[in-house]
């Protein structure tokens, strides 16, 4: 299914999605008839969506068929809302020639159809229209446009006696602003409309009531002897000449038809002469068949074909293109054109077909005998099968359209190269048949040999994809892991804190009893003053352990902080790996379109088949790479014929690709390759390095074709990302590991231990100089009692 895309009325580029996709749209059927109207009719859901911008002057962009795509359509009516619903009505662009103001004379001399297509651009006044023509009619003819007979460039084109329809014949083709006059826009169809068969009997009976079976030859000859001036009305003895399929018929229906001006005095007339004449006009304007004129739908087309006609193809049927109508009742078969087609846009395929004769103008249909016959022999003239006799001197070569017939009494060897439609093919006269040579389906046989290769590259590009997406998941694997190191370290820090928070307890514990124990020293004499002095030292040793356990509490906390970080920089490279993949190639799509520059982009419709190019035209190629975050990126390549030269002597076959083999580069540079070589396999990274890669394509004669090398930007980036976090990483546990051991060193249990001896140490020194103390006051009381004992 698609969908119509809205733009605005300005805009000139419309390789984006302008406004928006007309997503609430009901229903949209595009209406193109030969040589016609070009229109879109669209039912949108009323107050929804885009509803707002369907104005007038602003542009659709659709599908109007297998072959015309992307065209563009600008509004000219919007209804009023009715059941929530609003039709819109828009015209081809190329309806512009409508609009455009025509100067007020132009005169085509002598010119071929390329030629008077060139005439109508001059003729035009503005120059900013962006309209361009192109034609393979080579007939020529002179004419002039002059207002008011032509009111605009649409009248030059057809529809106004004069016009180039008129005057050169063929068959519009209108794409977006491209203006192709073609002798022949269709191709011939190899199917059968069962007209009696398939269709009620009154469409034809009304058919064969309409139908000529017969003509009445006459010829007015108009003589002079001296001032006598006599006329005489030829006829026939019989009168009437019969069509071979009178049979056919309940009665005769008789056409008179004059043949006055196919005698003059160097042919003279004679009834053998009208009679040839006669039966001339009965086969070149198919005497004796109907005419066809019927719409048909396109469900019912598979079941209007014989059992040996494929119905696929009938669902392809395209304007312009030639249909045989089978006429079940009088055994007869005829040809009809399409004349209009009914293109569903939503459902991609034909709603309707309409099959007769093909509109001679614009606007009208030429009507009347005389009109008709000038038509047919106008016809005859320009799509006569032209022979060139061939370099042999004894053989010819034919040119024509399929819908020329054969050429008649040719010889073995003899050439025709015939064009149906898009389609040229080459056949040769063996004696009794014409048997194809050469056939431009060789263009579908290599797109279907380019998407097999393509096939291969895509399935080897998604196995590279595949691996990548292994190698982003091991990262992730090894981010997890990481990330559990880190928590490990944090447990094992918080633990540490709170053995640090132990010990500083236990030191203020002992710093309370230390003070206790130096007020208690204040009051001894001088004579301790050494060991407060050693008490004062363990205070200082006590005030470094302190200090130093703060230090290992800043540096966990750095550690932490650290491993933090870590785990940032490797949730930024999962990030970086994943964009990287985003821009990753998903698919990709060529297609192909002539341009007339080597150096512009062509401006018209890209398609996937090969288009013919002329020898002034160039070839574009447009590769569209859909990435994985399905943004996409394009690239152009562009060729030209070169001119035709003298046959040669068959060559050899073109060489086929063997094999297609990546090929990787690690460089110093991520500019340039330098520092390393070319090689099929990955070679191991480094960091300050860069991944290049590209592609080697071998072929059949041994000839080997390198793509432009490339910066795997995504690669490096995700490789210089894994590093820091493995760098990040091993920098954490080796801080983690410094700081454990620091906090071992300084605030060990044998510190403390040590620290709890000199304090004890210091409490019996103190302890014994009391006790001497106290010994030396006994002793002098006891001296004093005895003297004064004895003084007694």
């Amino acid at each position: 299914m698609s969908y119509p895309i809205l733009y605005q009325a300005n805009e000139t580029n419309f390789q984006h999605q302008g406004l928006g996709v007309l997503v609430d749209t009901i229903s949209a059927t595009v209406t193109e008839e030969l040589n016609g109207k070009f229109e879109l009719d669209l039912v949108h859901g009323y107050n929804t969506g885009l509803s707002k911008h369907l104005l007038a002057n602003n542009i659709i962009k659709v599908d109007a068929g297998n072959i015309l795509k992307n065209q563009l359509f600008r509004i000219v009516q919007v209804s009023k809302p009715l059941n929530g619903k609003i039709a819109v009505h828009a015209e081809h662009v190329s309806y512009i020639t409508n609009d455009l103001t025509l100067k007020p004379k132009t005169i085509a001399f002598e010119q071929n159809c390329q030629g008077a297509m060139n005439c109508f651009l001059s003729a035009i006044h503005e120059t900013d229209h962006g309209l361009t023509v192109f034609s393979d009619v080579i007939t020529e003819s002179s004419t002039t446009w002059a207002i008011p007979d032509f009111k605009t460039p649409r009248d030059v084109l057809g529809g106004v006696e004069g016009s180039i329809l008129d005057n050169w014949g063929g068959e519009y083709k209108f794409d977006n602003y491209h203006i192709s006059l073609l002798e022949q826009r269709g191709s011939y169809a190899n199917t059968v409309i069962a007209y009696g068969r398939n269709l009620t009997a009154f469409e034809q009976e009304t058919s064969i009531l309409e139908t000529v079976t017969s003509i009445y030859p006459v010829a007015v000859i108009t003589s002079r002897e001296g001032e006598t001036e006599s006329t005489v009305t030829h006829t026939l003895p019989e009168l009437v000449v019969d069509s071979p399929h009178i049979g056919n018929f309940p009665n005769r229906k008789t056409l008179l038809v004059d043949f006055s001006n196919e005698f003059d005095d160097k042919n003279p007339y004679s009834d053998t002469k009208l009679q040839a004449r006669a039966q001339k006009y009965i086969k070149a304007n198919q005497i004796g068949v109907p005419k066809v004129s019927m719409t048909l739908a396109t469900i019912d087309l598979a079941k209007m074909v014989s059992d040996d006609y494929n119905a696929a193809k009938v669902e392809r049927l395209d304007l312009a293109d030639t249909v045989k109508v089978y006429f079940d009742k009088l055994g007869i078969t005829t040809e009809a054109k399409v004349t209009a087609v009914k293109w569903n846009v939503l459902k991609d395929s034909y709603d309707e077909y309409t099959l007769g004769a093909k509109k001679a103008t614009l606007g009208t249909i030429i009507k009347g005998n005389v009109a008709e016959i000038k038509a047919v022999a106008e016809s005859a003239k320009k799509n006569a099968i032209e022979a060139v006799q061939s370099a042999n001197g004894k053989n010819s070569n034919y040119y024509g359209n399929s819908s020329d017939g054969e050429p008649q009494n040719p010889k073995v060897g003899d050439i025709w190269f015939v064009k149906d439609g898009e389609r040229t093919i080459i056949k040769s006269w063996n004696g009794t048949s014409w048997v194809e040579l050469v056939s431009s389906d060789w263009q579908e046989i290599f797109e279907l040999g380019l998407n097999a290769e393509l096939d291969v590259v895509r399935e080897e590009l998604e196995i590279a994809l595949a691996e990548k997406d292994v190698a982003i998941a091991q990262l992730d694997d090894k981010l997890t892991e990481n990330e559990t190191i880190l928590a490990q370290a944090t447990q094992e820090l918080t633990a540490n804190q709170t053995e640090i928070a132990s010990l500083v307890e236990g030191l203020a514990i002992n710093t309370q009893a230390q003070a206790e124990l130096e007020l208690s020293l204040s009051e001894l004499d001088a004579e301790l003053a050494a060991n407060v002095a050693e008490v004062a030292s363990a205070t200082a040793a006590i005030a470094a352990v302190q200090s130093n356990v703060a230090q290992a509490v800043t540096g966990a906390n750095n550690a932490v902080s650290k491993a933090d970080s870590a785990i940032a920089n490797a949730s930024t490279a999962l990030t970086q790996a994943q964009n990287a993949h985003a821009k990753s190639v998903k698919s990709s799509a060529v297609t192909y379109q002539s341009g007339a520059s080597g150096t512009t982009v062509p401006t018209g419709t890209w398609g996937k088949s090969i288009p013919t190019t002329s020898a002034s035209q160039y070839l574009w190629t447009r590769t569209v790479f859909t990435l994985q975050d399905d943004t996409s990126t394009t690239s152009y390549s562009v060729s030209k014929q070169g001119a035709n030269g003298v046959d040669g002597v068959d060559g050899t076959s073109a060489p086929t690709i063997t094999a297609v083999q990546d090929q990787f580069y690690l460089s110093t540079s991520n500019t340039a390759q330098s520092g390393g070589s070319w090689g099929t396999g990955v070679p191991t990274w480094v960091s300050g390095k860069y991944y290049w890669s590209r592609v080697a394509t071998t072929f059949s004669n041994g000839a080997v074709t390198y793509s432009t090398p490339i910066l795997d930007a995504a690669l490096n980036q995700a490789l210089v990302s894994a590093l820091e976090v493995k760098t990040t990483a091993a920098n954490l546990s080796t801080t983690v590991s410094q700081h454990a051991t620091l906090i071992a060193t300084k605030a060990s249990q044998s510190a403390v231990d040590s620290l709890t001896g000199r304090m004890t140490t210091a409490e019996t020194t103190l302890t014994q100089h009391a006790g001497q103390n106290s010994a030396q006051s006994y002793d002098s009381n006891s001296r004093c009692a005895n003297k004064a004992c004895d003084e007694c």
